[in-house]
C-alpha cells in the first residue's frame, strides 16, 4: 500500500485529494491511502470567494468544498506539520503524531505579506483592529469586528442618527485590495484605499486601464490615494485603533485597516527540511521537488522551476498543477507545461478580467508573425478592453467594466480557433455580434 501524505488542505491541497479518489478507483496504481494534515480546523472552502462573504453577497455556507467519500483518504483537521524527516520519510504534527510516507505533497499555500508598520503587531499576532483576509479565521475577526454582537459596540451598530460612519483604510491596491474595498463599503463603511504605486493593479494593468478602474472605484464612493505609502497604524491610550499616519505625515482617521499587501509562499516548512527554495518550492515539470524524488508542491507554495512567471494567488494554476500531480501519482507520464491564467475582479460594480496564455502556448505561436494589440477605451462609460493576439492565436486580454467577452476569450486563449481578420472583434460578445449582424441583414 502506497502512503501519501499530503500537508494543507486549501485549494491545491483539497483538488489533488479529490482527483485521486476520483481516478484511483479505475487506475491500477490505485492502491494507496491518503492522510492529510490540514492546519485550519473545519471542512476544506474556497479562498477566492471570502471577500464575497464579507460584502454580504454569498452565505459562508456556499464557500464549503465536498470531501471524498473514500476510505483509503484520512483528513486530520487542525494538525500542522512541523518537520520533515527526510531520511526516514516521517512527518510529524503539533499533535504529537509522527506519520510514515513514500511520497509527500507539500500544499502549504501562502501567506499575507505584513507591511512594516508600526503599531500593527506584537508577539501574538495582529492587533485589534488590524487585519489580512487569507483564512475563515481571517473573515470571522473581521465579522466580529464589524458586528461584535456580544457587546453591542459594532461598527456597523454605530450608524445611528448623527453617528459618523465608521472608516476602514485598505493597504494595497492589487486585485484583492479593490475588492475588499468594495465589500467594506457595502458593508455600510466609509473606505480609504491606499496604494504606493503609480496606479491600481500595477503588476497587471497599464496606467489607462488603471485609471478606468479607479474611476470606478471613486464613483462607488472609495477614497484611492496612489503613490501613498502607510508609516503607522496609531492607537490612543486604550489601544484602540484611531487612525494611520502616511509617511508624508498626513493622518488618516480609521477604525479598522486591512492589509492586501500580496501574499508570499509558505516555505518555511520546507526550507527546514532542507529543500531547495527560491520564491517557491523548486519543484520541476513533473512537480517533484529538484531536491527531493519523494516529495512534491503544488499551488502557492510552488514554484516551477526554470517557470519565467509566477502565479501565486491564482486559483488557476494551483488547481491544474493538483490534477497533473494526481495522475503522475497514479502513474501517468504526464508533465505541467504552465498555466494560462485569469484574474477575475467581480465586486458589485467592479468588473475585471485579465487573461494571460501560459508560456508553453505563446511559444507555440507562429515566430514570423508579429504581436497585435487592440484597445478600446471609454473612460466616461467606464470600461476598457484590450487583447494581443499572436501567431493566430489569443494571448492575453484586459477587459474592465465589460467583461461579456470573458468566457469567448478565455476559451479562445487554451483552445485556438478561427480568429475574426479584425481583433477588436474579439472584444464584443460573439452573441451580440451575431445578433446585430442578423439585424442588418
Amino acid at each position: 500500500m502506497r502512503r501519501i501524505i499530503v500537508v494543507g488542505y486549501g485549494m491545491a491541497g483539497h483538488h489533488l485529494v479529490a482527483r485521486l479518489a476520483q481516478a484511483g478507483r479505475c487506475t491500477p496504481a490505485g492502491e494507496f491511502e491518503v492522510t492529510v494534515l490540514g492546519a485550519e480546523s473545519g471542512a476544506p472552502y474556497n479562498r477566492v470567494l471570502l471577500p464575497e462573504v464579507l460584502a454580504g453577497r454569498i452565505d459562508q455556507r456556499r464557500i464549503d468544498l465536498s470531501e471524498p467519500d473514500d476510505p483509503r483518504v484520512t483528513v486530520r483537521s487542525g494538525v500542522r506539520a512541523t518537520e520533515i524527516d527526510r531520511e526516514r520519510r516521517l512527518v510529524h504534527g503539533d499533535d504529537g503524531s509522527v506519520l510514515p510516507y513514500d511520497d509527500l505533497v507539500l500544499a502549504t499555500g501562502a501567506n499575507p505579506v505584513l507591511p512594516p508598520l508600526g503599531g500593527i503587531r506584537d508577539e501574538q499576532g495582529l492587533l485589534s483592529g488590524v487585519h489580512t483576509l487569507r483564512t475563515l479565521a481571517d473573515l470571522d475577526r473581521i465579522q466580529e469586528q464589524l458586528t461584535d454582537e456580544e457587546s453591542g459596540r459594532g461598527l456597523e451598530l454605530g450608524l445611528g442618527l448623527g453617528a459618523r460612519k465608521p472608516r476602514a483604510v485598505v493597504v494595497g491596491g492589487g486585485l484583492l485590495g479593490v475588492q475588499c474595498a468594495r465589500s467594506l463599503t457595502l458593508r455600510g463603511l466609509d473606505v480609504v484605499l491606499i496604494h504606493q504605486g503609480s496606479h491600481l493593479l500595477d503588476h497587471r494593468l497599464d496606467a489607462d486601464a488603471a485609471a478606468i478602474l479607479a474611476r470606478t472605484a471613486r464613483g462607488l464612493g472609495i477614497e484611492v490615494h496612489l503613490e501613498c505609502r502607510a508609516r503607522a497604524v496609531l492607537r490612543d491610550r486604550e489601544g484602540r485603533l484611531t487612525g494611520v499616519q502616511l509617511a508624508d505625515g498626513f493622518h488618516l482617521d480609521a477604525d479598522l485597516v486591512l492589509l492586501a499587501c500580496g501574499s508570499a509562499p509558505a516555505t518555511g516548512l520546507a526550507a527546514r527540511a532542507g529543500l531547495a527554495v527560491d520564491n517557491g518550492i523548486l519543484v520541476d515539470e513533473r512537480l517533484t521537488s529538484v531536491t527531493d524524488a519523494h516529495i512534491h508542491a503544488i499551488g502557492d507554495c510552488t514554484r516551477v522551476h526554470r517557470s519565467l512567471r509566477a502565479a501565486h494567488g491564482l486559483a488557476a494554476p494551483a488547481l491544474e498543477q493538483a490534477e497533473v500531480l494526481a495522475e503522475r501519482l497514479l502513474g501517468s507520464p504526464v508533465l505541467y507545461q504552465g498555466s494560462s491564467t485569469i484574474a477575475r475582479l467581480t465586486a458589485t460594480g467592479v468588473d475585471v478580467a485579465i487573461l494571460a496564455a501560459a508560456p508553453s502556448l505563446v511559444a507555440e505561436s507562429r515566430p514570423d508573425h508579429v504581436a497585435r494589440t487592440v484597445r478600446l477605451t471609454d473612460p466616461v462609460g467606464g470600461t476598457h478592453r484590450a487583447v494581443t493576439v499572436h501567431g493566430g492565436r489569443v494571448v492575453s486580454s484586459v477587459l474592465i467594466g465589460d467583461v461579456s467577452a470573458a468566457a469567448r476569450l478565455t476559451r479562445l486563449v487554451d483552445q485556438p480557433g478561427p480568429l475574426p481578420e479584425n481583433p477588436l472583434d474579439l472584444l464584443f460578445d460573439a452573441s451580440a455580434l451575431s445578433s446585430n449582424t442578423a439585424e442588418r441583414n
